[in-house]
């Protein structure tokens, strides 16, 4: 299996890229929908977070009304 390294800022991602191959993925200036779409598409599986995603946010809504 290949390495890959996802990395939060411009500076990890300069310091990594040599080491494996390195995805720049910015925590604060994306939101979680933009992130794992991005993920998605690095990971060659667009299509297949989005369930997850909408499951995962079905729970917290729940958690946050009761």
């Amino acid at each position: 299996m290949e390495q890959l390294i996802i990395v939060p800022s411009e500076e990890t991602y300069q310091a990594l890229q040599k080491v494996a191959p390195t995805v720049y993925i910015p925590h604060e200036s994306m939101s979680v929908d933009e992130r794992l779409k991005k993920l998605g598409e690095v990971l060659g599986k667009e299509g297949s977070l989005k369930p997850y995603w909408q499951t995962s946010m079905q729970k917290w809504k729940k958690v946050r009304n009761d």
